[in-house]
């Protein structure tokens, strides 16, 4: 909830320094830009707050039922931090070893795992462009639009791409497309700098190293997925190396700017294309292979259409309840009805024991389903799926007084209590 955030720097930065007015006003309007952020950013944290928690439902994620509490602390600073929901480190604070879940935090980061393959295909480049620009600033080359872009683009880069690389608490790959943008517009910006400057060497050295950049990471991301021939690979490589050379001449062709651009964006391309036709679902999407862990339980119940119709042929206020926001998610998709998410997203403590006991002596739930457990269900073991037991051991109070007072039967791989 704060990674909005993330771009604040830049913008205050390039104000700042390069308001084309006096510095009393520019902090005078950076000021009143913080007042208009926290009204704009405030006002639904406020109605939430002011409103009775008898007449809202419990505000998941959070330990004390309040938004303050969900936006800083489980999607704030224990993002940071690598803390749980009750504030003591998670392991040793250095992210995960799974490539789903981040990877290990540190400057390679953002270069390996899926990390790797949902952005860092061009951020070799944008960081060239942020240098190169610097030294265009020093030589007082730069427009003040120019270098109110540099400024502004870089700062949103680098700052969020420190903070994705050493966040300690869980870091999904995909939060990773807010450095598009900044990658976008660097590469853009820089290209036409440096073919702007293609008659003085500084210029043409622009080039290359962008070209040779952005191949070289296009390949090496390629071959380490599998896509692509070899000698697709080769191609790309030889036809970089020989664009580069051909930019560096005095007079460099056309021709050779268009190779280089061919060689260096042609695995991005690709893979953008792979991207767009690949069906992404679930809580921790990939960039070409969807994700095969989104949690134990919702492998299950996402494909279950023998349990989908049974669903649906239920008429009482909740069709069932499960362990779950994720599980009771793919329910209601796939039955057109309601599902209680017993613990919510993330262990929340509603509803309690007493509360789900009153529903269903009211006859407000039909079935029980306990996601996960079923013949067909993946092993659970380790890291994958630690974070999603949380939900399951927070209410398993609620399943074991389900599992004592009623039968359980199989239904298409998931187990399932009438509870009528």
């Amino acid at each position: 909830m704060l990674q909005g955030f993330l771009v604040l720097p830049g913008f205050g930065l390039a104000y700042l320094l390069v308001a084309p007015t006096s510095w009393g006003k520019r902090l005078l309007h950076i000021l009143g830009a913080v007042a208009a952020l926290i009204v704009s950013a405030g006002w639904w944290v406020l109605a939430v707050q002011l409103t009775p928690e008898s007449a809202r439902p419990y505000i998941g994620g959070s330990t004390d039922n309040t938004v303050l509490d969900l936006a800083l602390g489980y999607n704030g600073i224990n993002r940071l931090l690598g803390h749980h929901r009750k504030g003591t480190p998670l392991g040793d604070g250095g992210g995960s070893s799974l490539p789903m879940l981040g990877g290990r935090t540190g400057l390679h980061r953002l270069f390996v795992g899926e990390m790797g393959n949902e952005i860092s295909w061009l951020i070799p480049v944008a960081l060239f462009v942020v240098a190169f620009g610097l030294y265009l600033a020093v030589r007082r080359t730069l427009s003040r639009d120019e270098l109110c872009a540099l400024l502004m683009w870089g700062a949103w880069l680098l700052v969020t791409a420190m903070v994705f690389s050493f966040m300690g608490g869980m870091a999904h790959p995909y939060y990773t497309v807010a450095l598009a943008p900044a990658v976008a517009a660097l590469v853009g910006i820089g290209a036409v700098w440096a073919w702007q400057r293609r008659s003085s060497w500084d210029g043409r050295c622009g080039l290359a190293a962008m070209i040779v950049l952005a191949a070289v990471t296009s390949v090496n991301l390629l071959y380490r997925n599998a896509f692509g021939s070899a000698w697709l690979h080769w191609l790309i490589v030889v036809l970089a190396l020989v664009s580069a050379v051909g930019v560096l001449w005095h007079r460099p062709p056309v021709v050779a700017l268009l190779a280089g651009c061919l060689a260096g964006l042609a695995g991005a391309a690709a893979f953008s294309v792979a991207t767009a036709a690949t069906p992404h679902h679930g809580a921790m999407p990939g960039a070409v292979r969807t994700s095969r862990v989104t949690g134990a339980w919702i492998l299950d119940e996402a494909t279950n259409a023998q349990l989908a119709g049974l669903l649906a042929a239920t008429h009482t206020t909740w069709s069932a309840a499960t362990n779950g926001s994720q599980s009771a998610s793919a329910l209601e998709i796939d039955s057109g009805t309601s599902v209680m998410a017993v613990g919510g997203w993330s262990g929340d403590p509603v509803p309690t024991l007493r509360q789900f006991i009153d529903d269903v002596h009211a006859g407000k739930i039909s079935y029980y389903v306990e996601a996960g457990r079923g013949p067909n269900s993946p092993a659970v073991h380790g890291e994958v799926i630690r974070s999603t037991l949380h939900t399951a051991s927070r209410n398993r109070e609620i399943s074991d007084w389900v599992a004592a007072h009623y039968p359980g039967v199989f239904v298409g791989g998931s187990t399932v209590y009438r509870l009528f």
